[in-house]
């Protein structure tokens, strides 16, 4: 059985290997030794506890993908988030671990249309603006959503709408504090699961 999954903004943002340095290197000219600034890149420090076994996992759910054992979604919102987040980020940049994974396009879960980024916006208008959408959709669904994760995850109601919407099996997120939200929620009506990639590794695993 191939998986379907959804991938949240966060996992993208956590899927960055490498980052942006300067590295001062000694060089001979003229007869005499310079040392220079050159640009150039290192890995990113993965951190310890749970967070650091997320991101670790990530690596088994690329090359699942890679393989064809899991099929990965991405979502326009999810794609409008990341201009708001660093350049790796992007899952086709080559210092993200999924920049050569093939994503499906999940669809919207609903008809809309919003101004996502305006001339001489002000800092935090993109935040704020998206914020507003999310809280005027009038949707029996997404209320729900939203009553049982609460104000700060309506964003994250939003994911989860659409990969309910589309049919798909889970919503992929390093986002712990969601995760726990949704396993505490009572009376969960929707099929789709929100799983953490150590879970979805070990789903992956468990069906070999």
């Amino acid at each position: 059985m191939i998986v379907r999954a959804l991938v949240d903004t966060c996992v993208f943002q956590h899927a960055i290997v490498s980052e942006p340095t300067i590295r001062e290197v000694s060089i001979e000219w003229g007869g005499r030794r310079f040392v220079v600034p050159v640009a150039t890149t290192k890995l990113k420090d993965i951190p310890e506890g749970w967070l650091g076994h997320q991101i670790a996992a990530l690596r088994f759910i690329a090359d699942a993908a890679r393989s064809g054992r899991l099929t990965l979604y991405l979502a326009p919102e999810v794609r409008t988030e990341l201009l708001g987040a660093p350049a790796g980020a992007f899952p086709g940049h080559r210092s993200n671990l999924f920049h050569d994974v093939p994503f499906e396009a999940a669809p919207d879960p609903l008809q809309y249309g919003r101004v996502v980024i305006a001339a001489f916006d002000p800092p935090g208008a993109f935040s704020k603006r998206l914020r507003q959408f999310v809280n005027g959709i009038q949707d029996s669904d997404f209320a729900y959503l939203r009553a049982a994760l609460g104000a700060t995850k309506v964003v994250d109601a939003f994911h989860i709408l659409t990969a309910e919407r589309a049919g798909l099996d889970a919503l992929l997120t390093t986002d712990r504090r969601l995760i726990n939200t949704v396993r505490a929620a009572t009376n969960w009506r929707f099929r789709v699961r929100v799983l953490s990639p150590v879970e979805l590794a070990d789903a992956l695993r468990s069906d070999v």
